[in-house]
């Protein structure tokens, strides 16, 4: 996989985790709302519209989360139950 095919998916799944897990789940459903749209054919977002952040605000706070996560914090929700 080429690096830049690579930052890509690593991106994408960083962009999903804060969507769906970040500030209490604040975004999830409005996320969620944005995929099923892209399903039908609807492939723009305006993130300012369906987030209200602008996409480099969303950018940062995306960053910010991959920071902590990546420093072995994980959102409660997605720790695995025992």
């Amino acid at each position: 996989m080429s690096g830049v095919l690579r930052l890509f998916y690593v991106q994408s799944a960083a962009a999903t985790q804060y969507l769906i897990y970040a500030e209490n789940a604040k975004h999830r459903r409005r996320f969620f709302e944005c995929l099923g749209h892209y399903y039908k054919g609807y492939l723009l977002v305006d993130v300012k519209k369906a987030f209200g952040l602008t996409p480099e605000e969303l950018g940062r706070r995306i960053e910010s989360f991959a920071r902590q996560v990546r420093k072995g914090w994980m959102p409660k929700e997605s720790r695995p139950v025992r």
